[in-house]
């Protein structure tokens, strides 16, 4: 994992503990939630860093000064996109809470950033460092948004499609919303209900307070795991959809269109964009001049 503070780069290497150690991380799970802050900042980025190589899933939440523009119930999805947009890009994070757990369910730790000290910290990623994780929300459209912004830097796509694709690049291939998962299931009441009221349908208990994101993030952790147990779910069904949002997660693909004209001569252009050589297109010629060179247009894959 690399990280980027402002000039200077430091680069987290891969640290091999023993079974202790990990034991120690699961103790503190049941000790309580750990309060990062700028002091601490880089030890417990190293234990997380050590915890990532087996733990994968990432459960995250997110806490947030409110709302700007509040989304009537019933908003379509231009609209409460809008909403949504215009909160995250005038309002900043104030707590990301992250729990780590394994397939099994088997807690690693939980670790809550408080964003209040840390607000001039400049932090970057090493997109290769993400391409096995898995990442868990609770009705996480406003979670995801505020970490897209802290990555990027910038304000939010202007539509869900380009949203839902930097999404993918940011957090990678696997993105699962428990909320929208418990739709799908009568006895959960079809996802219409918040997270503490589904722990205790499935009896998960809390550790820490409500509304905090670091509780949240373990909460969500032990409610999916649960979920798994009793209703042997197949996360393949699932990966992409977000609570509230029609449109999957995916990442644009560039394919070739070819025109369908009949070939005049073979022109000799160079090679650009990892197109295929010109004598391998067919383009008509007018005064001499070629047309229609090939088109690179985006085809969204679904992850």
């Amino acid at each position: 994992m690399g990280i980027l503070y402002k000039e200077t780069t430091f680069m987290i290497h891969s640290i091999h503990f023993s079974s202790t150690f990990y034991q120690e991380l699961s103790d503190h799970c049941e000790m309580g939630i750990r309060q990062v802050w700028a002091c601490n900042l880089m030890e417990e980025l190293q234990k997380i860093d050590a915890a990532l190589h087996h733990h994968k899933v990432v459960s995250m939440d997110s806490e947030f000064p409110g709302f700007l523009r509040k989304t009537p119930r019933r908003s379509d999805e231009l609209s409460a996109f809008a909403d949504m947009k215009f909160n995250v890009d005038n309002m900043k994070i104030i707590q990301l809470g992250i729990t780590l757990s394994d397939e099994n369910g088997i807690i690693a730790g939980t670790w809550e950033f408080n964003f209040k000290f840390l607000i001039e910290t400049e932090v970057f990623y090493d997109p290769k460092s993400i391409e096995d994780l898995k990442w868990l929300t609770f009705h996480g459209l406003y979670d995801l948004a505020y970490m897209v912004k802290l990555v990027t830097k910038k304000p939010l796509p202007v539509s869900m499609l380009d949203f839902t694709e930097i999404i993918a690049t940011v957090f990678g291939c696997c993105v699962l919303d428990v909320k929208y998962m418990a739709r799908f299931y009568d006895d959960l009441h079809r996802g219409e209900l918040g997270l503490e009221k589904l722990a205790k349908i499935l009896g998960v208990k809390r550790v820490g307070g409500s509304h905090q994101a670091g509780s949240d993030s373990l909460l969500t952790a032990r409610v999916f795991a649960r979920m798994k147990t009793m209703y042997g779910i197949e996360e393949s069904r699932f990966v992409g959809f977000l609570y509230g949002v029609t449109t999957r997660i995916c990442e644009p693909v560039s394919t070739q269109v070819l025109p369908t004209f009949p070939r005049c001569c073979e022109p000799g252009i160079p090679q650009l964009c990892q197109v295929l050589p010109a004598s391998r297109y067919c383009r008509p010629m007018i005064h001499g001049v070629f047309l229609y060179p090939p088109i690179i247009q985006h085809q969204y894959r679904v992850l």
